[in-house]
C-alpha cells in the first residue's frame, strides 16, 4: 500500500491521535511510522491482541506501562568496552524494574489475556542486576560508599583528612596574628587544594605557594606551607578514590554487556505493550468495536462516525456492499458528504489493518483487501504540466494497472474535468471494467449515465446522501439503494442567483432528464420517510425492550425480598418455638421438683405440651427445607410411604389410606393431617436452603475439630451476617451434642467481628464466645458455644 494512500485518506492523522496515548518517545515514533499489515491472519491476531488489551485494563485493572529510558546507545558504548556513566545504569535498572513488575502483573491474570502474555513470556528480569545497581549507583553522578570496601576505606580517610586540614586552616583565619593579612577569614579551594585568601600586600608575611590572584589583583590565594604535605596526600586519596570508581563502574559495564541481548528484549517488549496500551486507549476513548474480518470482500459498517470529526456533530452512516453488489456509485449534491462517507470506508480498513478497532456500532464487518487504490480530490500539478483530467487519468491508469479481485478502489468525481458527455461514458467505461475485475468499489458521481447503469447493473448499486427539500440543506446520511439527485438549480435559487438565469437553465434541460431527475426526487422522498417511520419504530422497540427489562429487574427484586422477608419469619418462629419449647422444660424441671405436692394430671399436661412445642419446633424447622420429588402414583399410597406435603413444603407419612373424599392421612410426630391425594409427592432428595452460599457450614477436616460447624460471613454487615448465624445458632441449641460453631468474618477493620460478638453476648442461647486463639485465625473469626 503507497503512502500516497495512506496521506489521501488521512491514515497519519489517526496515528497521530493514538501516539498521544503512548508514554516513551520511541513508542510514539513507531506508531507514527506503522503502516497497516493486508494478510488475514496478521489483521485477525492485531485485532485479538488489542481485544486482549482492553481487557486487561477494563477487567483486571492493569496498566503494564512505564516510562523507560533509550538503552540502544548504551549498550553499545557497553559492547566495545567503554565505562558507562552512573545515570547509564540507573536507567538500565528501571529497565528491569518495569520489565519485573509487568511480567508479574500480566502473568497474574487469567487465559482470557494469552496473547498478552506472550509479550512477557520469554522476559528474564536479571533482578541480581538490577540490585548490584542499586547497591553501587547512589545517584546520576555518585557511586555509594558501600560500593566496595576499598572505596569506603578512601572516603572514610578523605572525610578524616579534610576534616584535618580546615581544622588547621581554622587556625589561620581565627588568629589574631595572622587577621590583618587575610582578606576575608574564610577556606576556599583552588586547583583541588585548601588555600586562604590573602590582602595581596601581604604576600610575603604568610609563606606558602600561590595559586591563584582575584581579577582586581588586590587578593591572592595561598596554601601555607604547614599544609602542603596534607594536601598532597588528599590529593593523593582523591585519586585512588576516582581510580576505584572507575575500577567498580568497569565491573559494572562488563556486566551490563554481558546481558545486553536480554537488556534490548527487554526494552523492545515494554515498548510494544506501550503502543498497545495505546491502541487500547484510543478505542476506549472514542467508544469503538472489534471488526469481523472476512477473506469474502464484504463490508458492512452501521453508525460509522469518523474519528477525526466532532463525535458531536458527525451524522454516522450505514454502508454494506460486497455480497450481492461489489461496486456503490454514491450521487448527491456537492457538501452532501458523498467524499467523507467514502474516505470513512477506506480509513475503516486502513485502522483494522493496523490492530485498531472501529468508532461504529457493534460486529461491523470489514473485509482484508490486498490493497486499497484511491483517487480523491483535485490533483493537478504545474510542476508536472498535469491539468485536473490528466492528472485523474494517470490515477485511474495506475489503478487499472495493479487491482486485483481482492482489491478496494475509490474514485472521487469519477469521470470529471473534462466534456461531460465524454467524462461520463469514460466514468461507465471504468465502471464496467472494475466489474470485470470483480473488485470491490466505491465511486462519486454527478453524472445521470452512471445513476442509470447502477440501476441495470448486477454487480453496481445506486446510494445517495439524503437532501432535505424543505430546507435544501444536506442531511449527511448515506442511503443504499437509491440514486439521488444534485439539486445544483435549487440550491443556486435558495443562495440567491438571479431568476432570469434559473428560469433559463431549467428551459436548457431535456424533457428526460427532468422527468428522471423528477422521479428520483419522488422515490427519494418516500424511501426518506419511509426510513423516518423505521427509525421511530426502532425507537418505540427499544423503549419498550427497556422497559420490560426494568420491570424484569423490579420483579426480580420483588422476589428477592419476599424470599429474605419468609426467611426472616421462619427463623423467627423457629426462635419462639424454641423458647416455648425451653419454657416448658423448666416448668417440667419446676415440677419434678415438687413432684410430692403436684398434681400428677398436671404434670401429664405439661409433658403433652412440651411435646406438642417440640413437634411445632420440628415443623418449623422443617419450613428451611426445600423438597424435590415426582408426583405419587396410586399404587405408592401405603401406611408408612414417606411423602411431601406440597402445600406445606414438608416431609410426613402416610398413617391412614384414602377415606371416602380421597383424603389420605399423614402424620409427623403428634401432628396429623388430611389432604388430597394430589397434593403429596413422592420423596426423591431434599436440598439444604441457603441464605448465603458461601456462608454455608462445613465441618473442620482436622480431627481436633470434628465438633466444629464453619459459617463464613466475609464481606457481609453486621445485620447480613446475624441474618445468616441466628438460624444456625437456633437449630444447633436444639441438638443434643451441640458442636462450637466457628465464624469466619475476617480481620478487615474489626468493625464485623466486634459487631458479631455483640449480638452473641445478648443471644440466650450463646454460652460464651471468643476470638481464635494463635493458629486458629486470631481475630478473623469468632469461636461460639451453645448452652
Amino acid at each position: 500500500m503507497d503512502d500516497r494512500t495512506l496521506t489521501v485518506l488521512e491514515f497519519k492523522e489517526v496515528l497521530k491521535q493514538v501516539a498521544v496515548f503512548a508514554v516513551n518517545d520511541e513508542a510514539k515514533e513507531k506508531i507514527f511510522n506503522l503502516r497497516p499489515d493486508c494478510d488475514f491472519d496478521d489483521i485477525k491476531a492485531g485485532q485479538q491482541h488489542t481485544a486482549q488489551g482492553i481487557v486487561l485494563k477494563n477487567k483486571y485493572m492493569i496498566n503494564p506501562v512505564y516510562h523507560i529510558d533509550q538503552i540502544a546507545d548504551m549498550l553499545e558504548r557497553a559492547d566495545i568496552g567503554a565505562v558507562l556513566h552512573p545515570s547509564d545504569f540507573i536507567k538500565i535498572a528501571r529497565i528491569i524494574r518495569a520489565a519485573c513488575s509487568a511480567k508479574r502483573s500480566i502473568e497474574s491474570c487469567g487465559d482470557d489475556i494469552a496473547l498478552i502474555k506472550e509479550y512477557v513470556n520469554y522476559i528474564s528480569p536479571n533482578i541480581s542486576l538490577e540490585k548490584r545497581i542499586n547497591e553501587i549507583i547512589a545517584n546520576e553522578d555518585e557511586l555509594k560508599d558501600s560500593a566496595s570496601d576499598t572505596l569506603r576505606t578512601l572516603r572514610r580517610k578523605i572525610t578524616a583528612l579534610n576534616n584535618k586540614l580546615k581544622e588547621k586552616m581554622n587556625s589561620y583565619t581565627r588568629s589574631a596574628e595572622h587577621e590583618k593579612y587575610l582578606q576575608d577569614s574564610i577556606i576556599t579551594v583552588r586547583e583541588g587544594r585548601f588555600v586562604i585568601p590573602v590582602r595581596a600586600e601581604y604576600r610575603t608575611s604568610v609563606p606558602g605557594l600561590i595559586h591563584d590572584r582575584s581579577a582586581s589583583g588586590s587578593t591572592v590565594y595561598i596554601e601555607p606551607f604547614p599544609v602542603v604535605e596534607m594536601n598532597n596526600e588528599l590529593k593523593t586519596l582523591k585519586l585512588s578514590e576516582r581510580d576505584e570508581v572507575e575500577r567498580i563502574l568497569k565491573s559494572l559495564t562488563a556486566d551490563v554487556a554481558s546481558v545486553k541481548e536480554e537488556l534490548a528484549f527487554e526494552y523492545e517488549q515494554l515498548i510494544k505493550l506501550d503502543i498497545l496500551n495505546a491502541k487500547c486507549d484510543f478505542c476506549l476513548k472514542n467508544k469503538c468495536c472489534e471488526p469481523t474480518i472476512n477473506k469474502d470482500g464484504i463490508i458492512d459498517i452501521k453508525s460509522a462516525r469518523h474519528p477525526l470529526l466532532d463525535k458531536n456533530k458527525t451524522v454516522p452512516i450505514d454502508i454494506a456492499f460486497g455480497k450481492e453488489r461489489n461496486i456503490v456509485v454514491i450521487t448527491g449534491p456537492n457538501t452532501g458528504g458523498k467524499t467523507v462517507s467514502m474516505k470513512t470506508v477506506g480509513l475503516f480498513c486502513l485502522m483494522t489493518y493496523s490492530g485498531l478497532h472501529l468508532p461504529c456500532a457493534d460486529n461491523p464487518l470489514i473485509a482484508a483487501f490486498d490493497n486499497i487504490f484511491c483517487d480523491l480530490g483535485d490533483e493537478q500539478s504545474i510542476v508536472q504540466s498535469l491539468s485536473t483530467f490528466s492528472s485523474h487519468i494517470t490515477n485511474i491508469v495506475n489503478i487499472t494497472n495493479g487491482l486485483s479481485s481482492n482489491s478496494l478502489v475509490l474514485i472521487d468525481e469519477i469521470g470529471a474535468g473534462t466534456d461531460p458527455e465524454e467524462g461520463a461514458a469514460l466514468a461507465v467505461g471504468i465502471l464496467k471494467y472494475l466489474e470485470k475485475c470483480d473488485c470491490r468499489a466505491i465511486v462519486t458521481t454527478h453524472y445521470s449515465e452512471l445513476k442509470e447503469y447502477a440501476l441495470i447493473s448486477e454487480k453496481s448499486i445506486n446510494a445517495c446522501m439524503q437532501f432535505d427539500e424543505n430546507t435544501l440543506a444536506p442531511t449527511y446520511k448515506l442511503i443504499i439503494g437509491m440514486p439521488g439527485v444534485s439539486n445544483a438549480l435549487n440550491i443556486a435559487a435558495k443562495i440567491g442567483l438571479n431568476d432570469f438565469i434559473l428560469k433559463n437553465a431549467r428551459m436548457s434541460l431535456k424533457d428526460e432528464k427532468v422527468q428522471f431527475e423528477r422521479v428520483l426526487m419522488n422515490a427519494e422522498k418516500v424511501k426518506a420517510e419511509a426510513i423516518k417511520e423505521l427509525e421511530e419504530i426502532e425507537k418505540i422497540k427499544e423503549n419498550l425492550l427497556l422497559k420490560q427489562q426494568r420491570a424484569d429487574e423490579t420483579l426480580t427484586a420483588l422476589n428477592s425480598k419476599l424470599s429474605k422477608i419468609n426467611s426472616n419469619a421462619k427463623a423467627e418462629t423457629l426462635k419462639i418455638v424454641k423458647k416455648s419449647a425451653e419454657k416448658a422444660d423448666e416448668l417440667i424441671e419446676e415440677l419434678k421438683e415438687k413432684i410430692k405436692q403436684a398434681d400428677e394430671a398436671a404434670l401429664i399436661e405439661a409433658k403433652r405440651l412440651h411435646n406438642k412445642l417440640t413437634d411445632l419446633q420440628y415443623f418449623a424447622e422443617a419450613e428451611q427445607i426445600k423438597t424435590e420429588g415426582t408426583p405419587i402414583a396410586m399404587k405408592d399410597v401405603r401406611i408408612g410411604a414417606e411423602v411431601i406435603v406440597k402445600t406445606l413444603n414438608l416431609r410426613a407419612e402416610i398413617v391412614a389410606l384414602p377415606d371416602k373424599k380421597n383424603l389420605v392421612t399423614v402424620g409427623n410426630g403428634t401432628v396429623k393431617l388430611k389432604t388430597p391425594i394430589a397434593n403429596l409427592l413422592c420423596v426423591s432428595h431434599t436440598v439444604k436452603s441457603k441464605t448465603n452460599q458461601s456462608a454455608a457450614p462445613k465441618k473442620e477436616a482436622s480431627k481436633a475439630a470434628a465438633d466444629t460447624e464453619e459459617i463464613r460471613v466475609l464481606g457481609l454487615t453486621v445485620s447480613e451476617a446475624i441474618e445468616v448465624i441466628e438460624p444456625y445458632i437456633l437449630s444447633t441449641a436444639s441438638k443434643s451434642d451441640k458442636p462450637v460453631l466457628k465464624i469466619v468474618h475476617g480481620k478487615g477493620t474489626g468493625a464485623l467481628g466486634k459487631g458479631i460478638q455483640r449480638y452473641c453476648s445478648s443471644n440466650p442461647f450463646v454460652k460464651s464466645f471468643r476470638y481464635g486463639g494463635y493458629g486458629e485465625g486470631e481475630s478473623g473469626v469468632t469461636f461460639v458455644e451453645i448452652k
